[in-house]
């Protein structure tokens, strides 16, 4: 029989708690792995999950490889690291009101990307070189090659001054979006794409 068949794979769940909340509570955990953090746990493509109760500070850090994280929730502040390869940040803003994305990869074919999803109302979005805000929430953001803004269902505005990553994605998705772009204000290069079949866009 082959080995494969000689195994069953079961699932671990741990569970991390930070103890009384007037505390505050830290929890980091690395490795070449890829992360899915949600409200209450966080799950790695390495197998298993762990639950974080009253934990306020969280750090992951991936490895020397591509890793992916995807940061759904989380209502403490999240620090993240990918380390080496070409990353990928997806961050659900308005979920996950402060987090911190400080890429130390130094690889010369590096492409960390980052994905930011806004909301289905009418958002009004200006990140800055090193910071991007909306609706209270803040992410903070360093060695990005590549920034994506991702809208959804309504009429959003793009405006698009110094962005520090080389590359700027734009998609309002649906809706009647507006992108101000101040070309002489950036070196990055720019592509407006928006997905959207309802409303009328207005590119400036």
């Amino acid at each position: 029989s082959d080995a494969a068949d000689l195994y069953t794979p079961i699932s671990t769940k741990f569970t991390y708690d930070g103890g009384a909340p007037s505390q505050s509570d830290y929890f980091s955990i690395g490795g070449d792995s890829n992360y899915t953090l949600y409200s209450d746990h966080l799950e790695s493509s390495a197998g298993g999950s762990i639950y974080l109760p009253n934990v306020e500070h969280l750090r992951l850090t991936g490895g020397v490889s591509a890793n992916t994280f995807d940061i759904q929730s989380w209502a403490g502040d999240v620090t993240l690291d990918g380390l080496g390869g070409s990353d990928y940040y997806l961050i659900n803003i308005l979920l996950a009101p402060n987090v911190t994305i400080a890429d130390s990869g130094s690889g010369v074919d590096d492409a960390d990307r980052l994905v930011v999803l806004m909301s289905i109302g009418n958002d009004v979005i200006t990140p800055g070189s090193t910071q991007i805000s909306l609706g209270g929430s803040l992410i903070n953001y360093s060695g990005i090659e590549v920034l994506r803004l991702s809208g959804n269902s309504g009429n959003d505005t793009f405006n698009i001054n110094n962005i520090n990553a080389s590359t700027v994605e734009l998609d309002g998705n649906e809706g009647s979006d507006v992108y101000n772009i101040n070309v002489s204000a950036s070196t990055a290069h720019i592509y407006v794409s928006d997905s959207g079949v309802t409303g009328s866009d207005t590119l400036n």
